[in-house]
């Protein structure tokens, strides 16, 4: 999946393959960025680190969510947190969220995905306690301004994914700046697909809800598979002289 296909699409079902693609273990330790092996090997035994050793640690395969995450390991051992309190963070960012349709990923998986889908800005929030939270800018704002948030340290996402996976990286639209929220962002990166004929918003209590794109399939495309392709949708299905001639479907979107 490249970075074009990946800014594209908003269809839920292409989520799957994007987590695929960030939990592909086929990166070695070049790909790693200004880490020693000795350092990485240490912090795998004292378990702040899962990785693929194959038949030994010379041949260590990483996934793109493990680069990420020893960037963000580096980062609080340069801060000072002791490896219990990192061991508190991992908990927490490798714990698995739902999402409203029943698809579950790790909650810093599931963060990846929406600055790389949404241009999303992410930050990892942390407290001396290493309690681990993650919000967008909207949400840090309104969190500071409500006094909400103690004593802490920011580590940005959007950062290390421009760090350690450049290829993929999109410059995250910040909602301060461009007044759209989270919706409506969803909203305007359905409008960039090129795949929809149209699209229809749906609102409830004055809120986006929903959003319907109406697109054409290509016929060679088997029935079977766009069944399994996404939960909300419609089929319509036109034959001539026995053949399929066009599909058409209608893409629903829920709103988190």
């Amino acid at each position: 999946m490249s970075k074009k296909e990946i800014s594209d699409t908003t269809n839920l079902a292409k989520l799957d393959e994007l987590s695929a693609l960030l939990n592909q273990n086929s990166y070695t330790m070049k790909y790693v960025k200004g880490i020693p092996r000795s350092s990485i090997s240490r912090w795998q035994d004292e378990g702040l680190l899962d990785v693929d050793d194959g038949d030994n640690q010379k041949w260590r395969k990483f996934n793109l969510i493990n680069l990420l995450w020893l960037s963000v390991i580096e980062e609080l051992r340069t801060f000072g947190f002791s490896i219990s309190n990192i061991k508190n963070v991992k908990e927490q960012l490798f714990a698995s969220i739902t999402l409203e349709d029943q698809q579950q990923y790790p909650l810093i998986e599931h963060t990846i995905m929406e600055a790389l889908v949404y241009s999303i800005p992410a930050f990892l929030i942390i407290d001396k306690q290493g309690e681990a939270s993650i919000v967008d800018d909207k949400e840090y704002v309104k969190q500071l301004q409500a006094e909400q948030i103690v004593n802490h340290i920011v580590i940005s996402i959007n950062q290390s994914i421009k760090d350690n996976i450049l290829h993929l990286y999109s410059t995250p639209i910040y909602t301060r700046s461009s007044v759209l929220s989270k919706q409506e962002l969803k909203v305007l990166s359905a409008v960039r697909e090129k795949n929809f004929q149209s699209i229809k918003i749906k609102k409830k209590s004055g809120e986006i809800d929903m959003i319907e794109g109406y697109e054409t399939i290509n016929t060679e495309e088997k029935i079977v598979d766009l069944l399994k392709s996404g939960k909300y949708q419609n089929i319509e299905v036109k034959q001539e002289n026995g053949k399929i001639v066009c599909i058409n479907r209608k893409m629903k979107i829920k709103m988190d």
